[in-house]
């Protein structure tokens, strides 16, 4: 099931979303958006959940899936990352499937709502 911040992220569904710091590993396609149209994106090596703004959340079952997070990344821009939480037992690793950057200003709107509960 897709959650959306637009949409509304239901309470019970925050309070499943992971907090503290995370080891972020990447993906190839991740790596090969080291630079974007934006120009050259310095991946860090942990994410803050603190520092993030959950865009999306998808759940299967019981459990965090995939999640999209938005953070500062420098003045003009924002870094948005797609995590799917690893297999480990504690969870501090993560993995990085796509990366890209969005200007601050930019709040375009791209959610199909037909992929979102009501």
């Amino acid at each position: 099931m897709l959650y959306h911040k637009d949409t509304g992220i239901p309470k019970r569904i925050r309070g499943s979303v992971p907090t503290g710091i995370k080891n972020i590993v990447y993906s190839r396609h991740a790596e090969g958006e080291f630079y974007d149209k934006n120009g050259h994106i310095s991946l860090p090596n942990v994410l803050n959940f603190a520092e993030c703004e959950v865009i999306e959340v998808t759940i299967f079952g019981t459990v965090v899936d995939k999640l999209v997070l938005r953070k500062a990344y420098n003045d003009t821009h924002d870094l948005v990352v797609v995590v799917i939480p690893s297999n480990n037992n504690d969870r501090k690793v993560w993995f990085a499937k796509t990366v890209w950057l969005n200007h601050k200003t930019d709040t375009h709107k791209t959610l199909d709502k037909s992929r979102v509960p009501a």
